[in-house]
């Protein structure tokens, strides 16, 4: 997510102080120690001239010749705010860089009557997933019924029970982001069965299509453990490891034993398969 320093920007608000202070903690502080009482003396023997350390580590001047003129007790103010300007404006060249290319596709002008938290949304979707709008935004394949059929319909009791963290953790783990498409965005959620698997394999996602294939599960427990172990266990698209059977399994041991009697050996994470393009393998 970017700050809301940069979407301000975007779309031409005034950036303040708290913007800034927002994304640099250690930052903040500093600024904060410059003006807390204190006595004279006590600033006098801490000097400090008017520079700044940028985001790439380097100092730099807040006017030129800044580096060698310290500031005075009763200047603290004023260097506080120029360290806030420079630090709003540090990346400026960056932001300019982004809003030529939003240009190539969205009139400037129209971006300057949004607020920086709409051209948000409507780029990255909200941070608050609503479940209801998830499912209106899913389509069926293989469901007779479709969100009647009993799977789909364990899906969702599952989903809805979920916290807002759990529901955005399925989406990366279906789709690859964490919030939901945009509106008229086109992008729908494919809930797709796997005939004939039950409760020993894991549901299988498909990142690129936005596809959830799902196990004839026999319960809503069994249904959350799944999906639960799938998302959080199985989130690394690219770890390539054989799966023996050749499908989505989850071993209940046998395999372990047939494997160490052909001179294998059982892995230490005790998963069999793999997560590779988005599929999670039991």
């Amino acid at each position: 997510d970017l700050p809301a320093l940069v979407w301000k920007q975007l779309v031409g608000e005034a950036c303040v102080y708290e913007d800034v202070a927002a994304v640099d903690e250690a930052w903040h502080r500093d600024m904060q120690a410059c003006l807390r009482p204190q006595a004279p003396h006590h600033w006098a023997a801490r000097p400090r001239a008017w520079e700044v350390r940028g985001l790439a580590g380097n100092m730099c001047e807040l006017f030129p010749g800044g580096s060698a003129l310290p500031v005075a007790f009763e200047d603290r103010q004023e260097f506080v705010e120029r360290a806030a300007r420079f630090r709003i404006h540090e990346c400026d060249l960056q932001v300019g860089a982004v809003k030529e290319g939003l240009a190539a596709s969205v009139p400037p002008v129209a971006l300057t009557l949004l607020l920086w938290r709409h051209l948000q949304a409507k780029v990255c979707g909200r941070r608050r997933i609503d479940v209801q709008r998830l499912k209106a935004l899913t389509q069926y394949k293989d469901m007779a019924g479709g969100a009647e059929h009993p799977v789909a319909q364990l899906f969702w009791l599952v989903v809805e029970g979920m916290s807002n963290e759990e529901v955005a953790a399925l989406l990366a783990f279906t789709w690859g982001r964490t919030r939901l498409p945009a509106e008229a965005s086109g992008h729908h959620l494919v809930l797709q069965l796997l005939h004939g698997k039950g409760d020993a394999y894991l549901p299988q996602a498909h990142t690129c299509f936005f596809t959830l294939d799902l196990p004839e599960y026999s319960s809503e427990e069994v249904m959350r453990a799944k999906l639960l172990y799938a998302m959080y266990e199985c989130a690394t698209i690219d770890n390539d490891v054989n799966n023996p059977h050749g499908t989505l399994y989850q071993s209940d041991g046998e395999e372990e034993e047939r494997e160490e009697e052909r001179g294998g050996g059982e892995r230490e994470d005790g998963c069999n398969g793999a997560h590779a393009d988005g599929y999670a393998f039991g």
